[in-house]
C-alpha cells in the first residue's frame, strides 16, 4: 500500500472590501516569499488565501506593513508643503546665473574658475572646498542652461521626496562628495559644472525610493521618472561612440567627465540610500528643512570665501 502526502491545507488570512487593498497586501506577501491567492467572496468581497502553515507569519507581516504604514500616504496639501519647489529651484537658478556672471567678468579681479575649478591635486593637497565650487562654475552659456534645465527637473523630483531643505543639502552634499570620490580615483584631473550635483540628484533619488520599495502606495512615477531622465540625459552627454556622433556632439563628448558623473552618481546612491532608512525614509519638519537648506548655502558660500580669500 501507498502513502500518498496529503496537499497542504489553505486558510483565509483576511477579507476586505476593497479589492485594491486587497491586491496590495497580497503584494506584500509575495514580497516576503509568501505563497498567497485573492479569492473574490462575493460582489464586493475579496479574500487572501495562504497556506495554513504560513499563517502565523503572513498576519505578522500583514499587521507590520499596516503599522509602519500607519497614515500613509500624506495627504495632498501635506505634501504640497513638504517641499516649496518654486522658491528652492529659484534661489538655485539665480545663484548659478549669479555666480556664472562674477566669474566669466572676473567680478573684484578674481580668477574665479582658477579658484575654484575641481582640481585633482589641489584637493589632495586640502583644497577640499573645490568641490563645492565647482558645482557653481560653467564653460558657457550652453553649459550653464543645460544644467538649469536638467538640475531643475531633478531638484524637483528629490525635493518633492525629501523636502526642498533636506533635498537640496543632499544634492550639494552628494554632488561635492562625487568630485570629491573622483580627486582620489582619478588623480590630476581639471574639472566644472553643475552636471555632477545633477547626476548626484538623480543617485539621492533612485536609491531613497527603491529603499522605500515596501510602501507599494508610492506614487510610481517618482521611482521611475528619474531613470527614464537619466537615460536621456546620459544620452545627451554623449554615451555613443563619438567617432559616429555628428562634429558638434563629438566636441562635446570630448569634454564630458563621464567619471565625475558616476562619482556623482555612485555619491547619490550612498546619500539616497541613507535617507531612504526606516518604513518612510528620514522625516524633516518645517525647521528642519529651514536649517538644511541653510546650511547648504552657507556651505556654498563658505567654500568661496575659503577659494577667494587668501590665507
Amino acid at each position: 500500500m501507498t502513502d500518498f502526502p496529503t496537499a497542504p491545507s489553505e486558510v483565509v488570512l483576511l477579507r476586505a472590501s476593497s479589492h485594491r487593498k486587497i491586491h496590495e497586501l497580497a503584494l506584500v506577501l509575495r514580497a516576503m516569499s509568501i505563497d498567497n491567492a485573492i479569492r473574490q467572496e462575493g460582489p464586493s468581497m475579496w479574500a487572501i488565501v495562504v497556506l495554513e502553515h504560513d499563517f502565523a507569519r503572513a498576519l505578522d507581516e500583514v499587521q507590520r506593513y499596516e503599522l509602519e504604514n500607519r497614515g500613509w500616504p500624506p495627504r495632498s496639501d501635506e505634501a504640497a508643503r513638504k517641499s516649496d519647489w518654486v522658491t528652492s529651484v529659484g534661489i538655485f537658478i539665480a545663484l548659478l546665473i549669479v555666480l556664472h556672471v562674477a566669474a566669466t567678468r572676473g567680478a573684484f579681479g578674481l580668477d574665479w574658475y582658477r579658484a575654484g575649478a575641481a582640481d585633482g591635486a589641489a584637493m589632495r593637497g586640502g583644497e577640499w572646498w573645490r568641490a563645492i565650487t565647482a558645482l557653481t562654475l560653467h564653460s558657457g552659456v550652453g553649459h550653464l542652461l543645460g544644467n538649469l534645465i536638467f538640475g531643475s527637473f531633478f531638484a524637483f523630483v528629490v525635493t518633492q521626496s525629501l523636502g526642498a531643505g533636506l533635498g537640496w543639502a543632499a544634492i550639494v552634499l552628494a554632488g561635492a562628495l562625487g568630485f570629491a570620490l573622483e580627486a582620489l580615483v582619478r588623480g590630476d584631473f581639471a574639472s566644472i559644472g553643475a552636471s555632477t550635483g545633477v547626476f548626484a540628484a538623480l543617485g539621492v533619488q533612485v536609491a531613497h525610493q527603491w529603499r522605500l520599495r515596501r510602501v507599494v502606495r508610492a506614487v510610481a512615477w517618482r521611482r521611475w521618472a528619474p531613470v527614464f531622465a537619466g537615460l536621456v540625459l546620459l544620452g545627451y552627454l554623449g554615451i555613443s561612440d563619438p567617432k559616429e556622433s555628428p562634429e558638434w556632439m563629438a566636441r562635446e563628448a570630448a569634454r564630458i567627465d563621464v567619471l565625475g558623473h558616476a562619482a556623482g552618481f555612485v555619491m547619490g546612491l550612498v546619500v539616497g540610500w541613507f535617507l531612504g532608512a526606516g518604513p518612510r525614509g528620514v522625516q524633516a519638519g518645517p525647521r528642519v528643512q529651514i536649517l538644511c537648506g541653510a546650511l547648504a548655502l552657507v556651505a556654498i558660500a563658505g567654500a568661496w570665501v575659503l577659494a577667494l580669500v587668501p590665507m
